[in-house]
């Protein structure tokens, strides 16, 4: 039988090999890697569950991971197994923790080089198109958030499955109205220049 080298997420497999989730569901498994993103790179709810739901796939195909309980229900457990012999896993990064990049008009504190006080027309519009995507994806996890609150109000006996989620959205809003709050400030100090 050929080796296989298969490609992973280092965070995904430090979460997956960790003692407390030798069995986990999908929802669970989310709320537990975006603890682990850095709040700049977070991304939005719906492209970290196709991502989540992906790589979760391809271990269930590899023989890794086994699902148990109805298909497509909230509630399947994924059961973790020993890696199938023959399969070695290449590590790497997660693709949503990625470092800040360099800035080469930087200097090792990160104060600024350049004896220019005019800001670029290229920074400016830079800076407004993020401030636009940061308070979009903001007024859209802040109302996932609520519906989330009225749900656990109005079903307590889904309060297992949606906790984790309200959770989840509340601290994505507060990540994101720090972000708006950075981008904001930032708009405000190159205008005034």
């Amino acid at each position: 039988m050929k080796d296989r080298v298969v490609a992973l997420d280092r965070l995904l497999n430090e979460i997956i090999q960790s003692s407390h989730f030798s069995r986990f569901t999908i929802t669970k498994l989310r709320v537990e890697y975006m603890r682990h993103v850095p709040p700049l790179f977070a991304p939005s709810q719906q492209e970290l569950r196709r991502y989540i739901y992906k790589q979760v796939g391809r271990l269930v195909r590899l023989g890794w991971l086994v699902r148990e309980g109805k298909p497509m229900s909230r509630d399947v457990q994924h059961l973790v197994r020993e890696l199938p012999e023959g399969v070695t896993l290449r590590l790497t990064e997660p693709p949503f923790g990625q470092e800040i990049p360099f800035m080469p008009d930087m200097d090792a504190d990160g104060k600024s080089r350049s004896t220019s006080t005019v800001p670029e027309t290229n920074s400016l519009t830079d800076i407004e198109a993020k401030l636009k995507q940061v308070r979009m994806e903001f007024i859209a996890t802040l109302g996932e958030a609520e519906t989330y609150k009225a749900l656990l109000t109005d079903h307590p006996g889904l309060r297992n499955q949606l906790e984790p989620l309200y959770h989840l959205s509340r601290d994505q809003s507060s990540n994101l109205m720090g972000q708006l709050r950075a981008l904001e400030q930032t708009l405000k100090l190159l205008e005034e220049q």
